[in-house]
């Protein structure tokens, strides 16, 4: 897929543009993760899909628990700070999950009991634990670098479900989706710089399908929110 130390080596020689690129992604994607966190405790109900909640603690889990990769085999400054970057997402993550816990029986599990609930969110983090673990070992990502984007596509893909099945823009905003796209194109555009395989037809391909559904779902929360804003005031129109 990619060499890790050509890779690096990549990275050393754009230092500038990588880091800006990098900082815009994660700043987007706190401010999704954030957005989600907040409507979630306005609204009471879950909003980052159950799915992609355990995916995405599996992810960053398992690349904070290889501290000793990071920080002795390769101690290279950008896989160093993306180790700290990702504390941040997994707190936000396990945030998804608390609220998830929370909010989430009714309208996921109704038929069980709170503890019972609680046992089979439980249950299906250490089993997407042990699927990510597995999944990893054959995949030729050393640097996570794919996974990662990979994980963006989740966002859209399993939203728009939950936007579907409810009829409903809550727990979803423009902001979030706005947020969504930004931290797609700056997370695109530093891979850039990394090589080959980075700027081969199916990575591109790869990002201008998970930009396009992401600006679907832009469009989808526009709109509904406009429609919702139009029936709650009869004068709108």
């Amino acid at each position: 897929m990619y060499d890790p130390n050509a890779t690096l080596q990549a990275i050393d020689d754009h230092v500038v543009a990588i880091l800006l690129l990098n900082a815009l992604a994660l700043i987007a994607n706190v401010i999704y993760f954030g957005e989600a966190v907040r409507l979630a405790a306005r609204d009471r109900l879950y909003t980052m899909p159950l799915a992609g909640t355990l995916l995405f603690i599996a992810h960053d889990l398992s690349y904070i628990l290889h501290y000793e990769k990071w920080f002795k085999q390769y101690h290279h400054w950008f896989s160093e700070l993306y180790w700290f970057g990702l504390i941040a997402t997994l707190a936000l993550e396990l945030l998804f999950f608390h609220q998830t816990m929370k909010y989430g029986r009714k309208e996921l599990f109704p038929q069980l009991t709170q503890r019972a609930y609680t046992a089979l969110l439980l249950a299906g983090l250490l089993g997407v634990g042990v699927f990510w673990w597995v999944l990893k070992q054959n995949l030729d990502d050393d640097l996570y670098v794919v996974s990662f984007f990979m994980t963006t596509m989740l966002c859209p893909m399993l939203s728009s479900g939950l936007l579907a099945r409810r009829q409903s823009v809550r727990g979803q905003s423009t902001r979030m989706w706005i947020a969504f796209c930004v931290m797609v194109i700056a997370y695109f555009s530093w891979t850039q710089y990394l090589g080959d395989y980075f700027r081969s037809f199916w990575w591109r391909a790869f990002a201008v399908a998970d930009l396009a559904w992401g600006l679907a779902m832009l469009w989808l929360v526009r709109s509904m929110s406009r429609k919702r804003s139009q029936v709650g005031n009869p004068l709108s129109s």
